[in-house]
């Protein structure tokens, strides 16, 4: 959405909140009830998930998006 405020004189900034339904533990924590949900991210709660860990180095980072992404 931003590439139609774009200016080559100007910087652009986006900035974002994370959905309430990111951090459910520190809200049921905080309230004592659980009221962050997003259908969303309910879905993916029983999904698998993958973790790979690379070197802290921007060319392991790079290697590894070039050599997975589609």
């Amino acid at each position: 959405m931003a590439e139609q405020y774009l200016d080559p004189e100007a910087p652009t900034i986006c900035l974002a909140t994370a959905h309430p339904a990111k951090f459910g533990a520190a809200i049921l924590e905080a309230t004592g009830a659980d009221l962050a949900h997003h259908p969303l991210l309910d879905a993916l709660a029983d999904l698998p998930t993958r973790c790979t860990t690379l070197p802290a180095a921007s060319a392991a980072v790079r290697d590894f998006i070039n050599a997975h992404a589609q």
